[in-house]
């Protein structure tokens, strides 16, 4: 899940369905699940736009720079 860099592969899966609204009249919304498979973490969403938060957060994350242990 690296290379030679050392830059690491953030690996998550996604599980994603669509549910109607309760009131039948909105439109369906997207929920899902999200496991980060690096850190083990899982998260519930509702709402493509929360999907994309929490992958960006992912992302931004593993772009901060680590520090060695001293």
């Amino acid at each position: 899940m690296g290379d030679a860099k050392g830059h690491v592969d953030q690996v998550v899966i996604v599980r994603m369905w669509q549910e109607d609204a309760e009131d039948g009249d909105s439109a369906a919304s997207w929920r899902g699940r999200i496991e980060h498979l690096n850190s083990g973490r899982q998260t519930h969403f509702v709402g493509l736009e929360v999907l994309l938060e929490t992958l960006r957060a992912i992302a931004a994350a593993a772009s901060e720079p680590c520090e060695p242990p001293s």
